[in-house]
């Protein structure tokens, strides 16, 4: 659901070159999206098989927590500390289960560190250090790929390994500059890679900072992304984060720790490119490291003088981790399974039915949670758009259909309204249940169809409006750009400001019981244009008025730059005497 089914059904389909040198905005994640799609092929389509690289990257991260906190701290205490805290962690735990990337960040952060640390002490034995530089690069090109974000972190941790060369002094006798070459030799390929993606990407780029960059970091947004990676645990934990921060001076990778955690927020404030605080997940690990290094500090002080005291301390603290996860996952796993989606497989299940069951003459809804991102989308977007491209056309519908999930029926959905304040309400006796798919429903609207216009009286739109003009706007008939027929109707709106054309043509309507419904549905090019229903433009009562399959009404024609949008809405009429005509 969510950005994780835009993951699946906007970048599943697409081929890897598109992928790689195409970036849309910040929701695809190009590194998981490419391994993500290998398995798809591979493994064909389930939820597994779409989150192994997070699944995968996720389970690894904590071993190599534990691996890097010795390599930083000298303490194994501290590093198993830090490995267990994030085998705990809300965010790590929810991201290793999300079609996304963030797992595979908090896994390449801690890769890219190992290799820096790595390389640092291989020294000037180029041989030694050939692998470790490699691995570093690939890494390095690979966390960019991940979310272009990530390059404040790489920008840290190359000042850190600088900063550690040159603080650890002349041991060897050799020269600063001949223990950081392999550093700086393997950081400048990284950058020249690193920078010929972002050039292929830009303009990606340049829009994904404009439309999503939050506001200047603040207090308030410092607090924001604390509060953030220290879910579940909150204010305690940070005390040991403090605690840390005091034992952290005494070590001899104190200033290489720092520049890991403070460069990025600095970066972040002096750019003004500001993200979600989930952007900033690669600092996790080495706040747990600190917060580890915290504990490892308040059980020395104790042992020494009160040795049972010290220990139970220990035992309550991973107590408490242990509580507040329970805690936290009580609450994670049922909001989550509760969501009213469908599986793949369920998704899968009403595609294949559709293909082999239902004729092209029923038109197909999705009332469905988040269509905007739904799997089903991925299945079925193209049979969809194909039917109301034939309605549109001039294909008679002979029956509608319904999808939706168990939970949330379409007389429970809410559709999406075009006046506000008024809803569309189908009654539950409006429905017929079809065909379950699990947690799928098909359903059929069980009432009588029939034309609005009988077919001897109907005109196209562009006739029937065809030279209404006044003093700001005009419309007219033209040949071109069309999508169906010989014409289309044209609208010059001199001034910009809202216009509303009266159709000529009217229709006398009596309702006796329970509510009907006028199903219209039009072609248009991208902008604000909208047909309504009314008694009049002198005294108008807009009836309540949905839209159906809002996210897949945009077409592109071939050899055209012209964009059409198709529009179907559903309008509800109460039990009475009408006499309604359309307004555009």
């Amino acid at each position: 659901m969510g950005d994780e089914a835009i993951t699946f059904t906007r970048y599943g389909p697409l081929p890897w070159k598109e992928i790689l040198f195409n970036y849309p905005d910040p929701n695809q994640h190009t590194l998981f999206s490419l391994m993500s799609n290998f398995g798809l092929s591979l493994w064909g389509d389930s939820e597994l098989v779409f989150r192994w690289p997070s699944l995968l990257a996720g389970v690894l991260a904590v071993p190599l927590t534990y691996k890097v906190g010795t390599m930083l701290c000298k303490s194994h205490f501290a590093a198993l500390t830090a490995a267990l805290f994030l085998a705990g962690s809300a965010p790590h735990i929810n991201y290793s289960q999300l079609g996304r990337g963030y797992a595979l960040t908090v896994f390449l952060c801690l890769a890219v560190t190992g290799l820096v640390c790595a390389l640092i002490q291989k020294g000037i034995d180029l041989k030694n250090s050939f692998v470790a530089g490699i691995f570093l690069v690939i890494c390095g090109v690979a966390l960019a790929l991940t979310l272009p974000s990530n390059v404040f972190f790489i920008l840290a941790v190359f000042i850190s390994g600088l900063v550690k060369i040159f603080f650890s002094g002349n041991r060897d006798g050799s020269s600063f500059l001949k223990r950081v070459t392999p550093l700086l030799f393997s950081f400048f390929i990284m950058f020249i890679l690193i920078a010929f993606y972002f050039f292929s990407i830009k303009e990606g780029l340049n829009n994904g900072i404009a439309n999503y960059s939050q506001s200047t970091l603040n207090l308030k947004g410092f607090l924001k992304i604390w509060e953030f990676l220290f879910d579940p645990w909150g204010a305690w934990l940070f005390l040991l984060f403090v605690l840390g921060s005091v034992r952290l001076k005494e070590n001899e990778n104190f200033l290489f720790i720092f520049a890991l955690l403070v460069v990025p927020l600095a970066l972040t404030v002096i750019s003004g490119i500001v993200g979600f605080p989930r952007v900033y997940i690669y600092l996790l690990p080495f706040l747990l490291l600190v917060a580890g290094m915290g504990l490892e500090y308040l059980f020395d002080q104790l042992h020494g003088q009160k040795p049972l005291l010290a220990n139970s301390l220990v035992g309550v603290a991973f107590l408490m981790v242990a509580i507040q996860f329970y805690q936290w996952a009580a609450l994670h796993y049922p909001g989550r399974t509760k969501v009213p989606n469908g599986t793949l497989n369920e998704a899968k299940l009403v595609k294949d039915y559709i293909n082999s069951e239902i004729p092209f003459d029923c038109l197909l809804v999705f009332m469905v949670y988040d269509p905007g991102g739904n799997t089903l989308i991925y299945y079925l977007s193209d049979q969809i758009k194909y039917r109301m491209k034939l309605f549109l056309a001039g294909k008679e519908i002979k029956k509608i259909l319904f999808i939706s999930h168990a939970s949330v029926p379409p007389d429970k959905y809410p559709s999406i309204n075009v006046i506000d304040g008024k809803t569309v309400k189908i009654p539950p006796s409006y429905l017929l249940k079809v065909k379950e798919f699990g947690n799928l429903h098909l359903y059929e609207f069980n009432g009588s169809l029939s034309r609005w216009i009988p077919e001897k009286g109907r005109q196209d739109q562009e006739r029937v409006f065809s030279g209404v003009s006044g003093s700001t706007y005009q419309a007219e008939q033209i040949k071109n750009p069309k999508l169906f027929g010989s014409y289309s109707l044209h609208l010059k709106n001199n001034k910009g400001k809202e216009v509303l054309l009266q159709s000529p043509i009217s229709r006398p309507i009596e309702i006796e019981w329970g509510p009907a419904f006028i199903l219209h549905f039009f072609a248009k090019t991208l902008g604000q244009t909208l047909f309504i229903f009314s008694d009049s433009l002198e005294k108008r009562f807009e009836y309540p008025m949905a839209l159906l399959n809002p996210y897949l009404g945009l077409l592109e024609i071939e050899n055209s730059e012209q964009k059409w949008e198709m529009v179907f809405s559903l309008t509800q009429l109460n039990s009475g005497q009408y006499r309604v005509g359309e307004i555009l």
